[in-house]
């Protein structure tokens, strides 16, 4: 597995080495930039939930799902800006990467792989269009999987449950001026490395600069998610006009930064998909929608401290496989330690609620709120 992840890497960055010769001032080596990080955690459930080995301790959870002592994950970062042509390679290793990824079976050997793609600037470094090829990052909501850049050290419900992690296809971003940039993709849908029917996702995104302190993105995103085929006591079907029923995403965030020491994060989401149960005949339309609010005062160089609320509600309990309509709240305050510019410290009491006995209490009792306290280290080369 490592062999191929180190041949898929060399792959891609060979173009961008090749191209890179046309500078006289500057070998292809010198433009890799390599990064790596560890992250790492101990996190303690207050309501004691005993679940079986390897089971969900801390449930409605992204990556903080155990007690005790964890990894995060690990990850290395290889990146060469396009002049005109780059790449970039993310690995990650660890318990998160196969959450991160999802099934193994429709990752074809991307399991540790975050990231893999081309970028092509067709005017070179200065050049306003941008194109890139792979297996990228989503460009929707407002936090991400590596916990370093989040003000909070764990994820909201919104960022888990609502949003998509990765895509793998085609984007395309211009610069239309410094105030305004455009972004258009065609990938295989929502976390696929292949994709499970024979149709496309669209995205849209507008992120706007009004201002140097305000950042405003707007985006949509579309496509069929569904399998063409599945299985109804032990016979495969075809749904045949899966592709004619899309799940719409539309995602906001408005990123207020008026200051060097304070900064205000707000994300909204609304989604639908038209899905066929099973033993139903016709689609049913799910829907979810949720916020985020996140705010950030920094005490002095080196501490701040931040507060988010985070509201998901999954109408149908399609999200999280409770089948009924299901509301998550979440109230988490971090306080946030950098000694250096390569070590984040972030001690993160946090409180989750649901409408329904989600929650695990002792051996075998359940409850609809769990409360948390997780202390979070990451250690960087950069």
């Amino acid at each position: 597995m490592l062999r191929r992840i180190v041949v898929l890497g060399f792959v891609l960055l060979a173009p961008a080495s090749a191209l890179a010769q046309e500078s006289k001032d500057a070998k292809w080596y010198e433009r890799v930039k390599l990064s790596a990080f560890v992250d790492a955690y101990a996190n303690v459930n207050f309501r004691n939930p005993k679940g079986a080995p390897f089971a969900q301790a801390n449930r409605l959870r992204a990556y903080d799902q155990h007690n005790g002592f964890g990894v995060h994950w690990v990850g290395a970062d290889a990146i060469v800006e396009p002049e005109p042509v780059g790449a970039t390679v993310s690995l990650r290793f660890g318990p998160s990467a196969a959450i991160y990824t999802g099934s193994p079976d429709n990752e074809l050997g991307l399991t540790f792989v975050k990231q893999a793609f081309v970028t092509y600037k067709p005017g070179g470094a200065a050049g306003k269009l941008k194109l890139v090829a792979g297996k990228f990052d989503t460009i929707y909501g407002a936090e991400v999987a590596d916990s370093q850049l989040n003000v909070t050290y764990t994820r909201s419900a919104l960022n888990f449950y609502a949003q998509p992690f990765f895509h793998t296809g085609l984007r395309a971003d211009y610069q239309v001026s410094e105030q305004l940039e455009l972004r258009a993709m065609v990938v295989n849908g929502w976390n696929n490395a292949v994709d499970n029917n024979a149709g496309k996702t669209f995205g849209l995104q507008v992120n706007a600069h009004p201002i140097e302190q305000l950042l405003v993105s707007v985006g949509w995103l579309g496509g069929p998610e569904q399998a063409d085929r599945y299985v109804e006591n032990d016979v495969v079907y075809s749904r045949g006009v899966v592709n004619r029923r899309f799940r719409n995403l539309v995602d906001a965030v408005v990123d207020w930064t008026p200051n060097d020491r304070f900064r205000a994060l707000f994300n909204f989401d609304w989604a639908t998909d038209d899905v066929r149960d099973v033993g139903v005949t016709s689609p049913v339309r799910k829907v979810w929608w949720g916020a985020d609010l996140t705010l950030r005062a920094k005490l002095h160089a080196l501490a701040f401290v931040g507060v988010r609320g985070s509201y998901v509600r999954d109408r149908d309990g399609f999200l999280v496989g409770t089948g009924r309509d299901t509301r998550i709240a979440s109230g988490t305050l971090t306080l946030g330690y950098t000694p250096t510019p390569n070590f984040m410290v972030k001690l993160e009491p946090r409180v989750d609620r649901c409408n329904e006995d989600a929650f695990l209490v002792g051996h075998d009792d359940t409850s609809r709120w769990q409360s948390t306290v997780i202390l979070g280290v990451v250690a960087t080369t950069n």
